[in-house]
């Protein structure tokens, strides 16, 4: 089928909701600007896309109070280009009176996302818990903090759903999508290694890329195949042959988001098995996923996360159909450690469930075995990443701090900082490394006890964000 025949039919099937359509219109004006700094156009989520200074709520209703504080920077898989406010809500619109302004794109692009009216209520009734705590008393309590409409909404926003980065989401190996398309991985090193087909073609056409197990790779193409192996011998024939739009794996688990009909799909496997198709409960539609060691989790466009055994070596109690975890307030985007599931919620707080003494790397408070995370130790964050006894923290000003292992709770932990990294829109790694993504598109990686820029070659090397290929 020819390229802009894909493109139609895909828009088609994307674009059904007036929400969709409202949101594709500003980001096709986007799409008609120049390059940005690193040069790829399009959805791409900054720095390398059009998209204006700061972010109008995409569904605010008249009248509602704002959500949110004011000058917090926001959610970069968003496609905004903003380091002046990352909050995937806008704080700082006014109620009622019709929205706030469109604001013009770099670099000549065409006006951002138009307000309508205020910003996301700050309270709603939320979704009513459904199943059981892990304990199996109390039950999981309800989504708080934004209506289910509003929401789902702000995900219909993301044509290739939530944290879609540059930035790779388990294994051993640390993987990134470059600047000129291809991938490159790490492990325990700020030196990269570029990912290349079993016959030493480099692979050129990735959209996204992950590590896997211990020392695998998965690449998803912009055709939305995956494929898997080593970082220097990818099967050229894919595991999955089309309609994947991001994969993430650990020891044992795999996970990818697909496309399914109007929305998004899952498919799961352990180690070297056949993908299969998992079905979240309650009608319930997946928005991202992610994967880490024996356990897999789906993030769903109420905000809520339902996780699954997928080769079982964790301390959560899980089985191996989806199961809602007891996170009180909804997500915009979810990271699976190997005993943890952590999540950012709509009002930029770390949000976590664990198994608190096997994951000893977030901030706690409280008495066992009740212990949650000290919300005053990052009181508004953008981005986390849940790794093998180590995490990150991305704050909404754009700073980043690595949380070492060996906190044994309750304490705090406030972390080390990534020196020299401004700017951050994006984080990964997993239990050989830790790295962090600025807008520029340099990475900085913990290297022993300090910070060292990456390098493929012996040459900085430039991170661009993934490329969706919806």
């Amino acid at each position: 089928m020819p390229a802009t025949l894909r493109l139609s039919s895909i828009l088609s099937q994307q674009l059904r909701t007036p929400a969709r359509w409202a949101v594709f219109g500003a980001a096709l004006g986007a799409c008609s600007a120049p390059p940005g700094a690193n040069g790829d156009p399009g959805f791409d989520p900054p720095p390398f896309g059009g998209g204006g200074a700061g972010n109008s709520s995409p569904v605010g209703s008249a009248g509602a109070p704002p959500l949110g504080g004011a000058g917090s920077p926001g959610n970069p898989s968003f496609g905004e280009q903003n380091p002046g406010n990352q909050t995937p809500l806008n704080p700082g619109n006014p109620a009622g009176g019709g929205g706030a302004p469109p604001v013009s794109g770099a670099a000549g692009s065409a006006a951002g996302f138009a307000g309508s009216g205020a910003g996301l209520a700050g309270s709603g009734a939320g979704v009513a818990g459904a199943g059981s705590s892990a304990g199996g008393a109390g039950g999981v309590p309800p989504v708080t903090g934004s209506t289910p409409e509003e929401i789902t909404a702000f995900f219909d926003a993301l044509p290739c759903g939530a944290k879609y980065t540059a930035m790779g989401d388990g294994g051993w190996q640390f993987c990134l999508r470059l600047s000129d398309g291809g991938a490159a991985c790490s492990r325990s090193t700020a030196e990269f290694t570029r990912v290349t087909f079993a016959g030493g073609e480099a692979v050129s056409n990735v959209a996204q890329v992950s590590g896997q197990r211990d020392s695998g790779v998965g690449v998803v193409t912009t055709a939305g195949a995956l494929h898997v192996g080593g970082v220097t011998s990818i099967s050229a024939t894919p595991l999955i042959a089309s309609g994947v739009v991001s994969y993430s794996g650990g020891f044992h688990a795999s996970v990818a988001l697909v496309t399914e009909g109007d929305g998004f799909g899952v498919r799961s496997w352990t180690d070297n098995g056949s993908p299969a198709p998992v079905t979240l409960p309650d009608g319930e539609e997946p928005i991202q996923v992610s994967a880490n060691y024996g356990l897999a989790c789906a993030l769903s466009t109420s905000g809520s996360v339902y996780c699954w055994n997928a080769g079982g070596n964790h301390s959560l109690q899980l089985t191996d159909a989806p199961t809602r975890m007891a996170i009180a307030r909804p997500l915009q985007m979810i990271s699976v450690g190997q005993n943890s599931v952590c999540g950012v919620s709509f009002d930029s707080t770390l949000e976590c469930v664990a198994a608190w003494y096997d994951s000893p790397f977030l901030p706690t408070e409280g008495s066992a075995p009740n212990f949650q995370v000290r919300a005053s130790t990052f009181p508004s964050i953008r981005e986390v990443h849940a790794g093998f006894g180590q995490g990150i923290v991305v704050r909404s000003d754009g700073t980043a701090v690595f949380l070492p292992g060996g906190v044994v709770p309750p304490a705090d932990n406030p972390g080390q900082p990534f020196t020299g990294a401004t700017n951050v829109i994006a984080s990964g790694g997993d239990r050989g490394s830790a790295c962090v993504q600025t807008q520029a598109g340099a990475v900085f990686c913990r290297v022993g006890t300090g910070v060292a820029q990456a390098t493929l070659g012996g040459a900085p090397l430039i991170a661009q964000a993934a490329t969706c290929p919806l």
